[in-house]
């Protein structure tokens, strides 16, 4: 009895250790909605504040793979962009404790999941973050009107046009 006691104990204290020892990162805002032409900040929090391991951040539009966006580490001062995924457009944004993403000027084409994680053996991400464009249908039909009377003459290439 005092034996099958004992075994119970160092289970509890390894499931214990296990379970407070959590890795990862928490993306607390599953869903973001931004009008066109307004700036965002996905947010990531970093279960381990003193994490040393790469942070990552994923952009995956719908029917799409997620591409990597940007790497970041608390070792070096500079985030690395990958692709079309640059300053000032994207930035990330670290601290202790956090790595976020802001993204500035949306457009309908940055809908999207925004997925962070911490890069070790393998990546271990958050839940992801929704990017929902507000006014996209008003912008596509600006812009189908725009394309309409420029092909009827009445609008040329210098004509200013200004959303707000």
């Amino acid at each position: 009895m005092q034996q099958d006691l004992g075994i119970w104990r160092m289970v509890l204290m390894c499931l214990t250790a296990v379970l407070s020892s959590e890795v990862g990162v928490n993306q607390p805002n599953s869903v973001t909605s931004a009008a066109f032409g307004e700036n965002v900040t996905l947010q990531c929090f970093l279960l381990e504040e003193d994490n040393t391991d790469p942070i990552v951040w994923y952009q995956q539009k719908t029917g799409q793979e997620p591409r990597i966006m940007a790497m970041s580490q608390k070792s070096v001062e500079n985030s690395s962009y990958y692709s079309e995924f640059k300053p000032p457009k994207f930035t990330v944004v670290k601290g202790r404790g956090f790595c976020h993403l802001n993204i500035t000027s949306i457009e309908p084409s940055d809908e999207a999941m925004y997925y962070c994680g911490i890069r070790r053996f393998e990546i271990v991400f958050g839940k992801g973050a929704l990017l929902s464009v507000k006014g996209k249908k008003l912008y596509l039909l600006a812009t189908i009107t725009f394309f309409f009377l420029f092909l009827k003459g009445l609008i040329h290439f210098n004509t200013k046009i200004i959303f707000k």
